[in-house]
């Protein structure tokens, strides 16, 4: 599939997707699905996609009705999901990732977001993704670049079969 990483050591074979919210579209252990692909909600104007994993940043959450409450503001956060008055699980899993390093074994992938007024806080991302032996390895990341404090959380997202 274009735009997508394939990572493997003979056993594992993952294939990640860096432009589709730095997801894993598929994730085998000697032949076995480890993770399985489950239907997405399409959001902005894009269509429903089908995902095993995806990283949830800067939130791992649902935003009820957007309306986000921290250090005595509020911020109105986007909506993110079609059909839905309440933003889930950050920016992450919906934008596309940079590749900083891939080796065909190990992957690392990084995301940065300016403030805007829906997450007036700017922050910066990094995922990485390995295999060796027995392991899969998801390492996910999140700095607070800005001069104030940020709420955050983050997450993995994992569909097992």
């Amino acid at each position: 599939m274009a735009g997508t990483l394939k990572l493997g050591d003979g056993r594992w074979k993952i294939l990640v997707a860096p432009a589709r919210g730095g997801s894993l579209l598929g994730c085998t252990f000697d032949g076995a699905p480890v993770l399985q692909p489950a239907p997405q909600p399409g959001a902005r104007g894009r269509p429903a996609l089908r995902w095993c994993h995806f990283p949830l940043i800067p939130l791992s959450t649902r935003i009820d009705n957007g309306g986000l409450r921290f250090n005595g503001s509020t911020v109105q956060v986007a909506r993110n999901v079609a059909g839905s008055p309440h933003p889930l699980h950050g920016h992450g899993w919906q934008t596309e990732w940079q590749v900083s390093e891939s080796n065909g074994t190990t992957c690392v992938l990084t995301y940065g977001r300016k403030a805007m007024p829906d997450w007036p806080w700017p922050y910066r991302a990094r995922q990485t993704i390995a295999v060796a032996g027995d392991s899969l390895y998801l390492l996910l990341a999140i700095e607070n670049p800005g001069p104030a404090a940020m709420p955050g959380g983050l997450g993995f997202h994992p569909f097992f079969p």
